[in-house]
C-alpha cells in the first residue's frame, strides 16, 4: 500500500476545507489529516499550517509513510505582471533566495500534461518561498527584479527540500490570490495564527478601529475564492484521472 500513497500538503484550514471538505479530518500526530482515493492511489492530505517550519515538519511527517510523490497545493501572491487572481502557477523551480530546487522529472511531466490537456492554462517558471508575507506592490516588484520569480508563497520550497533529501518527487500547484499591484494589509494578516486560524476577537477589534479595511477585506475574499476555484478544478481533475497506468506510460 505504501508504494501507492501520494502525500498532499495544504497550509491553511480554509484552503484544505474548501478543497477536501470539512468532514473526515482527524489529528494524526501534530497535523490534521484525512485520507482520500485518487483512482489507484491513496492520498493522505495534511494541513501543515503557515510558514517555512510548518511546511518542513508536515513533509517530514508524510515522508514517514513513503509516498510515491508529494504535492503542495495552495495560494500564492503574484510577483510578475500579467497574473490575475485565480491564475494557476505550476513552477519548474523553487527558491528561497539561498538555494534552488528543480522540479523536473517524470511526475511533473505527467501532471503538467494532464492539467494542460484538460484546457487549464498555467504559468511555469520560478516560485519564491518567503519567510514573511510580501505585502506591498513595491516589495513584490523588488523581489521579482531580484529573483525573476513569477509568484511567492510561504511553504513550497521547504516541503520540497525535505522531499529532495529523501529522493521523493515533489510537485507544486499554486493559485494566485493577490496580484502584483494589490496590497495585503498587515492589520488583517496579523489576525491569522501560524496554524491558519483567525483570532475573531482581534479581527473584530481590527475592523472596528480600521473600518477602511472592510473594502480591502471584501476584495481579498473575492480573490481567495477565485484561487480556490482554480485549485478545486485541479483537485477534481487529479482525483478522476490520476492512475498508475498514466504514470507508467
Amino acid at each position: 500500500m505504501k508504494e501507492h500513497l501520494i502525500g498532499i500538503t495544504v497550509a491553511l484550514p480554509q484552503e484544505a476545507h474548501a478543497l477536501f471538505g470539512t468532514l473526515g479530518w482527524s489529528r494524526s500526530g501534530t497535523f490534521p489529516a484525512r485520507v482520500e482515493r485518487f483512482q489507484d492511489f491513496l492520498v493522505m492530505v495534511v494541513i501543515s499550517g503557515q510558514g517555512n517550519a510548518c511546511a518542513a515538519r508536515a513533509a517530514q511527517f508524510l515522508l514517514k509513510s513513503s509516498p510515491l510523490f508529494m504535492i503542495n497545493m495552495g495560494v500564492a501572491g503574484a510577483l510578475a505582471d500579467g497574473l490575475a487572481s485565480g491564475d494557476l502557477v505550476i513552477p519548474d523551480h523553487l527558491t528561497n533566495q539561498s538555494d534552488r530546487i528543480s522540479l523536473h522529472g517524470r511526475v511533473k511531466e505527467v501532471l503538467d500534461g494532464l492539467i494542460s490537456s484538460a484546457g487549464m492554462h498555467f504559468k511555469k517558471g520560478l516560485l519564491l518561498t518567503s519567510s514573511d508575507t510580501v505585502e506591498s506592490p513595491q516589495a513584490k516588484a523588488a523581489l521579482h527584479d531580484a529573483t525573476g520569480a513569477a509568484a511567492v508563497d510561504m511553504e513550497a520550497f521547504y516541503a520540497a527540500r525535505e522531499c529532495r533529501n529523501s529522493g521523493v518527487p515533489f510537485y507544486a500547484v499554486k493559485a494566485v490570490t493577490d496580484t502584483r499591484t494589490q496590497t495585503i494589509p498587515r492589520a488583517i494578516t496579523s489576525c491569522l495564527s501560524e496554524t491558519g486560524h483567525i483570532s475573531f476577537t482581534r479581527f473584530a477589534l481590527t475592523l472596528l478601529s480600521n473600518p477602511w479595511l472592510i473594502p480591502r477585506l471584501v476584495e481579498m475574499q473575492r480573490s481567495f475564492k477565485a484561487a480556490i476555484f482554480s485549485l478545486e478544478q485541479v483537485k477534481v481533475l487529479l482525483s478522476a484521472n490520476l492512475s498508475r497506468d498514466l504514470l507508467a506510460t
